[in-house]
C-alpha cells in the first residue's frame, strides 16, 4: 500500500512556506516542508515535493496497521480546506468537497480497514 500525497496546483506556492489543511472541524493539520525534508533524510524516502505550479508531501504513512489517521478524517468528512502561502508571502485558501469520496479514497488507496 502506498503513501497518500496532496497535490494541489497555483502557480505561486511559496516552497517553504506552512500548508494548513483542516478537514469540516477538525483540529488543523500543519505541513512545515522543512520538517518534512529532514523526515525525508531519516526516511530515505521522499516526503516533500515542490515544483512553481504544485506541490505535494507525505499525507499518511500507508500502514493500516497502524492506523488511519488523517485519512480517517478525509474518508469521514464532507470539507477539505487548504491555506497556503504563496510567492508574494500572502495566504492564499481552497477548499475541496469531499462528499460521496469516501469509496473513492478506499478505492484509490486500496483500503480494507480504514474506512470499514
Amino acid at each position: 500500500m502506498g503513501r497518500v500525497h496532496f497535490i494541489g496546483g497555483s502557480p505561486t506556492f511559496e516552497p517553504n512556506g506552512l500548508i494548513e489543511m483542516r478537514v469540516d472541524k477538525n483540529e488543523t493539520m500543519v505541513v512545515d516542508p522543512e520538517k518534512s525534508k529532514r523526515l525525508a533524510e531519516l526516511l530515505g524516502k521522499p516526503t516533500f515535493q515542490w515544483e512553481p505550479a504544485t506541490v505535494g508531501f507525505l499525507l499518511w504513512h500507508g500502514s493500516e496497521e497502524e492506523g488511519c489517521g488523517y485519512v480517517g478524517q478525509l474518508l469521514q468528512g464532507q470539507e477539505l480546506k487548504v491555506r497556503y502561502q504563496t510567492n508574494s508571502l500572502e495566504r492564499d485558501t481552497f477548499s475541496a468537497n469531499l462528499a460521496g469520496a469516501k469509496q473513492s479514497i478506499i478505492n484509490g488507496l486500496g483500503l480494507t480497514k480504514c474506512g470499514q
